[in-house]
């Protein structure tokens, strides 16, 4: 009964299990081998990531040039040296590694490739900076100059380096002016203050304007009625002027001429002369000439009697001439003279109208007495000598009064031109009269305007005072304070909170270096492995698959756990949950070697190929480092496809956490679905094949 039960149990033994197993131990150069090809997806893995644990966490070796050419600048009387206060902050930075040198020097580092980065403060950074309250404000900039040539990573730190430069340059420069502005609101708020106390001042006076604008429209009313009345009055005055004019010439054109009084004295002169020879001849009158002779006596007397009735008349005239003359040169060619002056000089005119038509008349007699002493000179003797002696005492009476003949026509010519003066005077009075009078009148039309607008004004002030009074409460209540400078400076403070765990690049980069690594140690096994070649009979599909899967399988799990326990161990790798790190980390070898066993054992080393470009798709799809949204249109429709695609989102998981637990869940099944289906068409595979061997099993060493 034994017997037959080992019998049994011997025909259910895979024998191709057994071969395949055997030859691996008794190959020691195989075997050896594969050992070894476990070891690669940890050094694949833990060197790499190693190399590239912390990177940002050493920044303090990177050299970086730092260049101050800032010369300084003046703002409010107070010293600005931003280049100088930028490389004492960056001497206590650690950071990275500032070094502090000329702009020579710098530029020998960058062309040496020693130096990642020139960060350079030009000679007017504070000018610049200082230039805000001006009307044309300038920025300040701070240049740096990178290599990315010399390393892409390096310049990216070193431009993150730069520009927290230049944010502590930005916020030392608002603080500064913030301070400024701070000051300035202090100062408006006193100004706003003393502004306000102004406008209270200005409301009282506005309140006195408003009482004297009462005063003045008053005023106003009462010079438009008075203006009326006094333009009437002077069209009177200018109508009187007129009259005065018309008089004055009416008297100048009846005075003799100059001409007249010359001739008048000539014959006076005559006269005399032919008295005193007429008295020289005649010795004794006839009575014819007696006769003559008394008759030109009596016509003699009268002319003397008028002559002695007018000498006062004359004389008044004469002063009268004489004052107005005497006035007319005082004022510029114009006088004034009264009603009765001109009545005297009227009547004293008239007077000497009456002694020249006595003249006349003594003339006549003369000529008759002259025709009759021709005859009768000894009669007219005596009579001539009588004669003689009234025209002795006439003729210089006579020449007087001719002389002030002139005197009394050419003042009335200046009192002519004088009215005339004043009639022009007084109709520009007038008109001048008129429109102040209308003037006035709009002015008291708007009169009304002006009160209203200094009510509004009463009002404005007062409100004026009020909105500056209150104002300059609130400016007050502005902060100020050094606190709220920084508060201002720097107003918006970062609260990060991260979805999972990535102290440093090093685990950010272990999901996709991991299942890499995994994926190459597959195909290095594959390509070491004899996985075509059979080592007995074959018995079925299943048994085929079951032989090499069972070796291939449990080396993929040795590379697993060798790489984890390293990473673990070793390198410093602290995943959130171990025990999802460990079965992403085997589900991903099984599904990676599945596949690869697949392909390499349908298509042979044509299949290691295949599986060397899938590898190259998967580090540029699986978005193992940059977000998949990042690559193009073809990466992005074949990265679902993709196993290191779902293992990276595991892993991830498994490390730092951060994902839901359900689409860790998910990812995990696709891994498992493609283990599975690789598996399946392995079996597949190799049942359609049946007994039938490879042409080409491999070059395994044995």
């Amino acid at each position: 009964m034994g017997e037959k039960i080992k019998q049994a149990i011997q025909r259910r033994r895979s024998v191709m299990v057994q071969a395949e197993w055997r030859h691996l131990l008794q190959s020691k150069t195989l075997l050896v081998a594969v050992i070894a090809l476990a070891f690669v997806p940890v050094i694949y893995a833990a060197f790499f990531l190693s190399s590239v644990w912390d990177p940002y966490g050493h920044t303090d070796r990177l050299p970086i040039a730092f260049v101050n050419e800032d010369k300084g600048a003046q703002i409010n009387g107070k010293e600005l040296q931003i280049g100088r206060t930028m490389t004492e902050s960056l001497h206590k930075s650690k950071a990275l590694k500032w070094e502090f040198v000329s702009k020579q020097q710098a530029d020998d580092g960058v062309r040496r490739g020693y130096y990642y980065a020139v960060v350079t403060v030009p000679e007017d950074f504070s000018q610049r900076a200082a230039s805000l309250r001006q009307d044309k404000p300038q920025q300040a900039v701070v240049s740096y100059q990178l290599t990315p040539a010399k390393n892409y990573i390096g310049a990216v730190i070193s431009r993150q380096a730069a520009q927290k430069v230049k944010e502590t340059v930005a916020e030392q420069v608002t603080q500064t002016y913030l301070k400024e502005v701070a000051a300035g609101i202090g100062a408006v708020g006193n100004g706003m203050a003393q502004a306000g106390d102004g406008a209270g001042r200005l409301h009282q006076g506005s309140a006195q304007l408003q009482a004297g604008l009462t005063h003045y429209t008053n005023g106003v009313s009462q010079l438009a009625s008075k203006q009326q009345t006094l333009t009437a009055g002077l069209g009177r005055l200018q109508a009187g002027a007129a009259q005065v004019q018309q008089g004055t010439a009416q008297l100048t054109g009846q005075l003799p001429t100059a001409a007249q009084v010359a001739q008048l004295t000539a014959g006076m002169q005559q006269i005399k002369q032919g008295m005193n020879t007429l008295n020289a001849q005649v010795a004794q009158p006839s009575p014819a000439v007696a006769t003559q002779q008394a008759a030109v006596v009596q016509d003699a007397q009268r002319v003397v009697g008028a002559l002695q009735a007018m000498q006062a008349p004359a004389a008044s005239a004469g002063a009268i001439l004489q004052k107005t003359s005497a006035q007319a040169a005082a004022s510029g060619g114009s006088t004034t003279i009264t009603l009765p002056e001109l009545q005297t000089l009227a009547s004293t005119l008239q007077q000497t109208k009456a002694i020249a038509e006595q003249t006349q008349s003594l003339l006549a007699n003369l000529d008759t007495l002259t025709k009759t002493l021709a005859t009768q000179q000894q009669t007219l003797k005596n009579g001539v000598a009588a004669l003689n002696t009234g025209v002795e005492q006439f003729a210089p009476q006579a020449t007087t009064a001719f002389a002030g003949y002139n005197t009394v026509r050419a003042g009335g010519e200046r009192l002519q031109a004088g009215a005339a003066l004043v009639a022009g005077n007084l109709a520009t009075a007038q008109q001048g009269s008129g429109q102040l009078a209308q003037g006035a009148a709009t002015l008291q039309q708007h009169s009304s305007t002006l009160v209203q607008a200094s009510n509004q004004l009463v009002d404005g002030s007062s409100t004026l005072a009020h909105k500056l009074q209150t104002g300059a409460a609130q400016v007050k209540l502005l902060p100020t304070s050094p606190a709220a400078q920084q508060q201002m400076a720097a107003p918006v403070a970062s609260s990060e909170h991260s979805a999972g765990s990535v102290p440093n690049y090093g685990y950010a980069m272990a999901p996709y270096m991991l299942s890499l690594a995994l994926f190459v140690g597959g195909l290095a096994l594959t390509t070491m492995y004899p996985v075509r070649k059979t080592f007995s009979r074959q018995e079925n599909a299943w048994r085929w698959w079951l032989a090499k899967m069972s070796v291939l399988g449990l080396a993929a799990l040795v590379q697993a756990t060798i790489m984890m326990l390293v990473l673990v161990y070793v390198v410093g790798l602290q995943p959130d949950h171990p025990w999802l790190f460990a079965a992403t980390s085997y589900l991903a070898s099984l599904a990676f070697m599945s596949l690869i066993t697949l392909v390499v054992m349908v298509l042979d080393n044509p299949g290691r190929l295949v599986v060397m470009i899938i590898m190259v798709l998967q580090l540029a799809a699986s978005e193992g480092i940059f977000p998949i949204q990042t690559a193009s249109g073809f990466f992005q429709a074949i990265n679902p496809w993709l196993p290191m695609t779902h293992s990276i989102i595991a892993y991830r998981h498994a490390i730092s956490g951060g994902v839901d637990s359900a689409l860790y869940t998910q990812h995990m099944l696709i891994l498992a679905g493609f283990a599975l289906v690789a598996n399946a068409l392995l079996i597949g595979f190799l049942a359609w094949r049946g007994t039938r061997q490879f042409a080409h099993t491999t070059v395994d060493g044995d």
